[in-house]
C-alpha cells in the first residue's frame, strides 16, 4: 500500500537533489520515511491462558514502517546532531509454540505501535557518504491474539490484547546526502519495548529491524 506514495517521494526528492552542489551538507528541519524488515524475537512464556509453562513463541519474519520529524544541527565539522520525533508501527505473524517436548503451531499477529524520541549523531566519512548512530526512548502499544492448534481439529483462542510500554532503541548505519536537502540512510534497529503482560499470555517484546528511507530537509 505504501509503494505508490514512497515511489513518487523517492522521485521528487532525487529529481530536488539533483539540482543541489553534491558537496553541500543537509542541515535543519527534516521529515523522513523509511521502511523495515523485522526479526521479532521469540517471547518467553511463562503461562497461557493461568496456566504454568515453560513455553517460547516463535515469529515468521515481519516489517515495519516509520515516518518522523526532526532537526540537524550541522556545522563546518564532520559531526552533525540530530533529534526527532519518530512514529514506527511494526508487526510480525505468529508461527508456533513451542513448549518441550510439545510443539503446536501458532496463529495471530502480534502488532507494536511506537513513538519515541531520538538523538542521532553522524560523521561524514568521504563527500557524500557517512555513519550514524543513536539513543531512542518513548513508549508502545503493543497488540496481539494467539490461537493454538492443539491437533485433531481442537483450537484454544485467545482474543486479542494489548499492552503499554517503555520501550527504547538503539540504531546504526550509513547514510547518504544527495545535494543539502535529500539524506538516504540505511542500517539497522534493536528495539525493546520490554515485559508485555495480556490477561491471557505475555512476554517480552523486541525486534531487530533493517531500515531504509530517506530524510528530506527544508
Amino acid at each position: 500500500m505504501t509503494t505508490i506514495p514512497v515511489g513518487i517521494l523517492c522521485v521528487a526528492v532525487l529529481a530536488l537533489g539533483q539540482a543541489e552542489p553534491a558537496g553541500e551538507k543537509p542541515g535543519g528541519l527534516y521529515v523522513k520515511l523509511a521502511g523495515m524488515g523485522v526479526l521479532q524475537m521469540d517471547s518467553d512464556l511463562a503461562s497461557v491462558g493461568g496456566v504454568p509453562l515453560n513455553a517460547t513463541l516463535e515469529f515468521d519474519m515481519g516489517y515495519g514502517v516509520q515516518a518522523g520529524v526532526g532537526y540537524t544541527y550541522a556545522g563546518e565539522s564532520p559531526w552533525s546532531l540530530s533529534l526527532e520525533l519518530e512514529y514506527a508501527f511494526r508487526t510480525a505473524q505468529l508461527d508456533v509454540l513451542s513448549a518441550p517436548p510439545l510443539t503446536l503451531p501458532a496463529a495471530g499477529t502480534q502488532a507494536t505501535h511506537s513513538i519515541m524520541l531520538n538523538a542521532l549523531g553522524s560523521v561524514d566519512i568521504i563527500e557524500g557518504f557517512g555513519l550514524y548512530g543513536g539513543l531512542g526512548v518513548g513508549m508502545a502499544i503493543t497488540q496481539s491474539d494467539l490461537v493454538l492448534d492443539l491437533g485433531g481439529g481442537m483450537m484454544l483462542t485467545f482474543p486479542a490484547d494489548e499492552d503499554l510500554t517503555f520501550c527504547w532503541q538503539v540504531v546504526g548505519g550509513v547514510q547518504y546526502a544527495i545535494g543539502r536537502h535529500v539524506m538516504l540512510f540505511g542500517g539497522l534497529k534493536y528495539f525493546d519495548a520490554g515485559e508485555v503482560g495480556f490477561n491471557a499470555f505475555g512476554g517480552k517484546n523486541r525486534s531487530l529491524g533493517v531500515e531504509a528511507g530517506l530524510r528530506v530537509y527544508f
